[in-house]
């Protein structure tokens, strides 16, 4: 069935969506404490965190809108064992894209390390085994979940543009801070065991190239999909830098890492879900093709995003206080930076999918495999800055 005009009140569990997917990334932020701990080990560990987070979120952005876009347009089935060739051949490319991915980050990566970090040098198979085995297995367990989860929504009338991406995100958040805790520890107390997993990974991705070289969906989502997430990748180093230049600021308030999962999956939860709507309201032919009808159109569902982020933030926050307690003071300060910057984030990552909807539209592109990496990207980098600038320049956390 196509999808069904949704009324403002079915919008509203957005709030719920919203909340719930915040929550999941708190979880994420909680275990992000220990790649603190693990900083002496591993000198990379803050480097490759927001790259891995980024590339993750691309990868599982580019699967949600393929998705979403399939079950509205009905080439897909809202199932994981029973659906079209369409279907199978996105998984597949799924998984070849993380491992080429895994590939081109650690590549980038380690060559940025040597740049800045003096002992980088050292870690240059770590770094590679990390990235590979990391986005690989996260892709095999957040895939299935992700279809699941979308699939019943689907079922139920929710629209997938709305709940596919969002909850998937702060999943695979969760998913890639725990793999890569797992992954980062296995290659620093048994690199042998950590490369033959990453040679594993390689002989299965080869066999999915071979299998499918003349299968045009899948040829179509890895060439497109490689070329978006390698782009984006500028704006994850960037991100990463950043990072790793306020990591004594982190290590002094625990609560900034702790949330910052949080703050990048509700601004890209919000660009992603406008995003997604976009580019399926212009493949439906409900708008125009230009920038005014694309960020006009549908203005309570894009209010509606901009209040369940503020109040996932509100309800995260407080949360958080039973993680990293710290003064009155202190959290009222950190609230109103989180909101500050996840509001002005999110104002300019719309403006940023809206032109981007059009111009693949423009180009014969596919924007499923450009809008929600890219936007992904410029989302993470944009809070990862403004967050870093406030940290600094805020006399209580310096």
């Amino acid at each position: 069935m196509a999808f069904r005009k949704l009324s403002s009140i079915v919008y509203g569990t957005q709030i719920l969506v919203f909340i719930s997917a915040s929550t999941i990334d708190l979880l994420a932020g909680i275990f992000s404490r220990d790649l603190l701990k693990l900083l002496h080990l591993f000198p990379l560990s803050l480097l490759l965190f927001p790259m891995l987070m980024e590339v993750r979120g691309d990868l599982s952005g580019i699967y949600s809108g393929r998705l979403s876009t399939g079950l509205n347009l009905e080439t897909m089935r809202p199932s994981l064992l029973n659906n079209t060739a369409e279907f199978y051949a996105l998984f597949q490319a799924i998984l070849t894209l993380s491992f080429i991915e895994g590939l081109m980050l650690a590549s980038i990566a380690n060559i940025t390390a040597i740049l800045t970090i003096p002992s980088a040098s050292l870690f240059i198979v770590h770094t590679f085994s990390v990235s590979v085995n990391c986005l690989f297995m996260s892709t095999i367990i957040s895939v299935p979940i992700n279809t699941i989860i979308t699939s019943r929504g689907y079922s139920k009338g929710i629209n997938p543009d709305l709940i596919s991406y969002p909850i998937a995100s702060s999943i695979c958040d969760l998913l890639i801070v725990i793999v890569y805790l797992a992954t980062l520890l296995l290659s620093l107390f048994s690199i042998e065991l950590s490369i033959v997993l990453t040679l594993l990974f390689s002989l299965l991705s080869t066999f999915l190239i071979v299998k499918n070289r003349r299968n045009g969906r899948f040829i179509s989502v890895v060439k497109e999909g490689s070329l978006a997430v390698f782009s984006t990748l500028v704006f994850g180093t960037l991100a990463g830098l950043t990072l790793t230049s306020i990591h004594g600021i982190i290590e002094k308030n625990i609560f900034i890492i702790v949330m910052y999962p949080v703050l990048l999956t509700l601004v890209g939860d919000v660009g992603a879900a406008i995003g997604s709507d976009i580019t399926t309201q212009i493949a439906l032919g409900s708008i125009g093709m230009n920038l005014k009808s694309a960020l006009l159109s549908r203005r309570k569902e894009k209010i509606s995003s901009l209040i369940s982020m503020i109040s996932a933030i509100l309800f995260t926050s407080f949360l958080s206080q039973l993680v990293v307690i710290c003064s009155l003071t202190e959290f009222a300060v950190a609230l109103s930076l989180f909101i500050v910057v996840a509001i002005s984030s999110s104002v300019m990552v719309m403006i940023v999918v809206a032109v981007l909807s059009i111009y693949t539209f423009k180009r014969g592109l596919d924007p499923d495999h450009f809008l929600i990496p890219i936007e992904s990207s410029f989302s993470d980098f944009v809070t990862t800055i403004f967050l870093a600038s406030a940290s600094v320049i805020t006399p209580l956390f310096s």
